[in-house]
């Protein structure tokens, strides 16, 4: 494409995406449609392009052209459904060194002039695990992690079909991201920001007003607004329905009467560093036998040292992207 077709507002100027993370059922999908509503930005579909491209690729000598790298956008399912023309893509791209990073660059830059925008989004919670790589690949990136109460997290990830029904699999997953959230959240202050989805809810304007601000944008009242249109198809998927009515504040907490005392002793037991770290409320332990104190221990180092099932970080990366 040449420079003269491009937005005005992106001729002679790089490409800085803002990217939108998160341990999933934390709010990631809301924040998408808030920040979609804006006139500036363009959110794309999640594209899972480090866990399902990057890492399973990058160390294969067969994929070392062109051609060969955009194949794995072309047969990609996720990357398929990426409303762009496939051909101006590729065009894009052969002005480019051959490599990852072009690639998935030449896929955001296709969207956000597309979109006739210098705001482009990509929303995809496991690339949280990757933000080191964003940065080393956009310099100039932003990155937005939306955290939510691990129980809240861990109850909502057992309804959902695309995860194990493993409760302190769950919550070893929303303990590993809110860890690696505060970790990044302190080495790169600058470029990375930490939003509480309970906050979202109960002060919507002031908190999507900052995330605003850390994109560079100007809050706008539309974004608040059901009315105004978003570019995703979220009505046939019962776990996403929500996102597109008013805010409701009743979601917070919901764990505390849908939970047994068991679960919350195991999800305590598991979590409750990172609660107590991230302001929440912690669930108390003062109830639970010594016995299962001592049983929920062995089993949570177990977990997090990945003898008794998949380490915290592969769990996370891989509970939806494969």
């Amino acid at each position: 494409m040449n420079s003269t077709d491009q937005p005005a507002a992106r001729v002679g100027k790089a490409l800085d995406p803002t990217f939108v993370v998160g341990c999933e059922r934390s709010g990631t999908t809301l924040l998408r449609v808030l920040l979609d509503r804006h006139s500036m930005v363009a959110v794309t579909e999640e594209t899972h392009f480090f866990p399902r491209i990057y890492e399973r690729f990058r160390a294969s000598h067969q994929y070392s052209g062109h051609n060969a790298l955009f194949s794995l956008i072309q047969d990609d399912p996720r990357m398929a459904k990426q409303p762009i023309d496939r051909q101006l893509i590729l065009n894009r791209f052969k002005g480019y060194p051959p490599d990852f990073k072009h690639l998935f660059q030449s896929v955001l830059e296709e969207y956000a002039d597309q979109h006739k925008t210098l705001h482009v989004v990509e929303k995809t919670p496991g690339h949280l695990a990757y933000v080191e790589q964003i940065f080393k690949w956009f310099p100039m990136a932003r990155v937005v992690c939306i955290v939510r109460d691990g129980r809240d997290v861990a109850r909502s990830l057992m309804k959902a079909d695309w995860t194990r029904k493993n409760l302190r699999l769950q919550a070893m997953v929303w303990r590993w991201a809110a860890a690696e959230g505060m970790r990044l959240a302190n080495r790169y202050p600058r470029q990375f920001m930490q939003v509480k989805f309970e906050d979202l809810l109960c002060h919507p304007q002031r908190t999507l007003g900052s995330v605003d601000q850390f994109i560079g944008i100007n809050f706008e009242e539309q974004q608040l607004s059901t009315g105004t249109p978003t570019r995703f198809n979220l009505q046939d998927n019962a776990l996403h329905q929500k996102t597109l009515e008013p805010l409701d504040t009743s979601r917070i907490g919901a764990w505390r009467q849908a939970s047994t005392d068991p679960e919350k002793w195991l999800m305590n037991s598991m979590m409750g560093p990172c609660l107590r770290r991230l302001g929440y409320p912690e669930t108390g332990m003062r109830q639970c036998p010594t016995h299962r104190r001592l049983y929920h221990h062995v089993n949570n180092l177990g977990y997090r040292c990945g003898i008794w099932g998949p380490t915290a970080r592969w769990g996370f990366t891989h509970s939806h992207a494969v």
